[in-house]
Parts: C-alpha cells; structure tokens; sequence
C-alpha cells in the first residue's frame, strides 16, 4: 500500500486504477504458501479487491489444450466489470548507455528486465488477451463479454537512480517511487563506514527498518563481490553512523 503507482497520468495507453483505501489488515491463512515476489503481490492485490472477484489468473487455452495466456483479475467495481494486469517492478535509471527514448533507461537490476519492454507487452498482448477468440468460451461461462470490460494496470514500482543523479527529472515517472540509489561496486568503498544488510528477494517490497542483523562493510563486501562476478545486482539496506537507513542497489554494470 506504501509504493505508489509506477505512473499517474496514462503512460504508453495504459491507464493506472486507483484502489480505494484499505484498513483491513492482510492476514494470509497458515501454513503461508512458498510463492515468488510477484505471487506474493498478486495476493495483496486479490485482498485489495476483496469479495468482488470474478475471475483470478484465468489461463486462456487455444483450444483448451495450449495456454496462450493469463487474465490476472476480473472483478467488479461498483458493478463495473474491470480486467486488471498487475506489475511490481524494481527499475534502475541506466546512465551508462544512450538511449532514443527517456522511457528505455529504466532497467531492471540485472539489465534483463526493460520498463519499455513491459509496456509494450502489456499493450500488445496482455490486455488484448480478453478480446481473443479464444477468450470468448471463458467469458461466456462467468456471464460475460469482453465488450463488458473496461481495463486497466496496477503498475507499482521502486525506482533507483545513480548516485550521482539524485535530482535527475523524472518526466512521466512518479517521483514518490524513488526507494534509494544505485552505484557500481567500484564505488562501495564511500559507504565503509555504514552498517549492511542484504535482504532476501521478498524483502525488496520493505521499507528498511532497523530490526535486522546489521554487518560491517568488510564482512558483505565479498558476497556482495561475488554476486556482482555473477552479473547479479544485489540490494542493500545501508545505516549510516547517525542511525538513518536507505535502500540501494550495487551493480555489476
């Protein structure tokens, strides 16, 4: 409930839905289910939602033998029928390359995952997947038409510029989406004097808090090394001698 959406004006054709405010608290039934980052988002949309749900991660089958897709909710709102596409990404501001479009420098940490490349996904083939042919069978058994449907994204994100690019514009982007900086390892040393934690992947959604098991830069700097010679970008928690905390991330790139 605390990361805002990715964008408030439509980006790209895609228009963001507004939840209404929640109080309720989330309390998953045990044994808690061992689910991905993404999964996990999925369920605190779902308990967002509430008991309007008409339909969650329907799998769209050619056929009903080969899946060509997946509707992540249908649901109503106020008795409007809504198709909504969930995202939760973590993009970096990619100042080492040029780029012919402000949006193509928001990466993932690992530069695998591309914001424009999402975008374009969600356009061509994650919504148009409830106009598809093959869709209509599973409309028709709930009681409905694609036509029904207005449609929308819950694009959230965290968003993490360079070190030395704090005050960088965002344009489209939601500046409240700034969680914390990234740099390359080369320049960890300028931190030698903070407190670490490297946080496991379902811990990326949280807002640092002291309660962990703060180490010393020499005793994270070979993990975080490591992860690095791997082409992997770890996140760090860091706590600077005055107690305040921040998020980041180290790059191989």
């Amino acid at each position: 409930l605390n990361t805002p959406n990715l964008w408030n004006e439509p980006i790209h054709g895609l228009s963001q839905f507004q939840f209404p405010e929640t109080e309720t608290p989330f309390k998953p039934l045990p044994p808690l289910p061992k689910l991905r980052l993404g999964k996990w988002v999925e369920r605190f949309v779902a308990h967002q939602i509430g008991a309007n749900i008409i339909a969650e991660n329907l799998q769209i089958k050619k056929e009903k033998h080969k899946t060509i897709g997946e509707l992540d909710f249908l649901f109503l709102n106020n008795l409007q029928p809504v198709h909504l596409e969930v995202v939760y990404k973590f993009y970096l501001y990619d100042h080492t390359r040029y780029h012919d479009h402000y949006l193509k420098h928001w990466i993932g940490p690992n530069r695998a995952d591309k914001l424009m490349f999402k975008l374009n996904k969600l356009k061509s083939k994650q919504l148009p997947l409830l106009h598809h042919r093959d869709s209509e069978v599973y409309l028709k058994a709930l009681g409905y038409q694609a036509n029904d449907f207005k449609q929308y994204v819950s694009f959230k994100g965290q968003l993490f510029l360079p070190l030395n690019l704090l005050d960088k514009p965002l344009k489209e982007m939601n500046r409240q989406c700034i969680s914390g900086f990234h740099c390359h390892l080369s320049d960890l040393h300028l931190f030698e004097k903070f407190a670490f934690y490297i946080p496991f992947k379902l811990e990326w959604l949280i807002i640092p808090h002291h309660r962990v098991n703060w180490k010393s830069f020499e005793e994270v700097f070979k993990t975080i090394e490591d992860q690095c010679a791997q082409h992997r970008s770890p996140m760090i928690w860091l706590k600077d001698p005055a107690g305040n905390l921040q998020k980041a991330f180290v790059t191989w790139w």
